[in-house]
């Protein structure tokens, strides 16, 4: 993988790709010392490197690593920054993080746990303890992530829950406010779904529920897209950097792939089968926009629908002002929607 060192030139480290191993992202503005790293660890881990916290933050976007090695001291920088932001973002604030530095002073490491790191490790390494500190300290970190995983989880579904899709739904908005890129949402509702318990008994319900929540789930997406079951028969599915178009075809797929379960509702006054209604917005966040307007928008759209012909959708509202929305994806990705079509 390149790695830019202090004159702008572009110098490669020995590829480290060790098929499903854990990936280990090492932050240090020294070349030596990242091609020491990668000697000793490239057999066992894959890797990925960056010299500035800019690059550290790209590289977490896209490889999103299981741990990561992080110096106190980049060139004009200090590391503790890039740990403060790791530390506030939720997709990253479970990640452990592990600080190597030749200062052995105390006030550095104090500092360094108050931000949140696990670790702190002095240079010259000493290999063996190296790689055991990491080894613990990965252990630690899955089974922690097996934890939040079972509380961030409908049991039923196996979709992310009401509390995942509200802390998700914050730290988006706050992302696209920041990037001035689109925020999209859906909420979905079954259809006659009273009906459907009531005719079927319900344990089919929740067999109902299970196989929509895996079509949903199966639909393929992008890395930062969220499937959650909202609570009932709600669903909601939220789409950073989703224009109204991509909003408009992902709402038709959602329809499409429910309808293609053929799950028999001889009381639906819809059709024979289960459908789905579906309400959506896009919002174009900003100062004077309350993020619950982009909720709120999306729940009227479901009601519209529910109180008119069911098994079908009214997403094509926008809220926020589009001026001077970016171009530019703010995780580095494709703005794509799930048939893969720019939007």
């Amino acid at each position: 993988m390149p790695v830019v060192n202090q004159s702008n030139e572009v110098r490669h480290l020995p590829d480290s790709c060790v098929e499903n191993a854990q990936k280990v992202l090492v932050v240090d503005d020294s070349l030596s010392a990242l091609q020491l790293l990668s000697a000793l660890l490239g057999k066992q881990y894959t890797l990925s490197f960056a010299q500035t916290i800019s690059d550290a933050k790209r590289q977490v976007e896209i490889h999103t690593p299981d741990i990561i090695l992080l110096d106190v001291m980049l060139d004009k920088e200090y590391g503790y920054e890039l740990l403060s932001y790791l530390k506030s973002n939720p997709y990253t604030r479970t990640t452990p993080v592990i600080m190597v530095s030749s200062m052995d002073q105390s006030i550095y490491k104090k500092k360094a746990f108050e931000l949140g790191c696990v670790d702190y490790i002095t240079k010259p390494y000493d290999v063996i303890e190296l790689i055991l500190r990491i080894k613990a300290q990965l252990g630690i970190a899955r089974k922690l992530l097996d934890t939040i995983q079972l509380a961030s989880q409908d049991a039923l579904t196996g979709l992310a829950n009401r509390r995942r899709y509200d802390e998700l739904f914050a730290a988006e908005w706050q992302l696209c406010l920041q990037y001035k890129q689109s925020l999209s949402l859906m909420v979905l509702d079954i259809d006659y779904f009273k009906l459907f318990n009531d005719r079927y008994g319900h344990a089919a319900g929740d067999k109902c529920l299970k196989k929509i929540g895996s079509a949903l789930k199966g639909m393929g997406g992008r890395k930062y897209d969220l499937v959650a079951r909202y609570g009932g028969e709600e669903f909601v599915i939220l789409l950073p950097e989703c224009s109204p178009d991509g909003l408009i075809s992902k709402s038709q797929d959602v329809l499409n792939a429910v309808r293609g379960l053929r799950i028999q509702h001889e009381d639906s006054k819809a059709t024979s089968f289960v459908t789905v209604s579906i309400g959506g917005a896009t919002a174009y966040p900003c100062s004077a926009l309350d993020p619950i307007e982009l909720f709120s928008t999306a729940d009227e759209a479901l009601y519209r629908v529910k109180s008119n012909t069911k098994n079908g959708c009214d997403v094509e509202n926008v809220i926020g002002e589009t001026a001077g929305k970016s171009n530019q994806s703010l995780r580095n990705l494709p703005i794509e929607n799930f048939n893969g079509q720019h939007t």
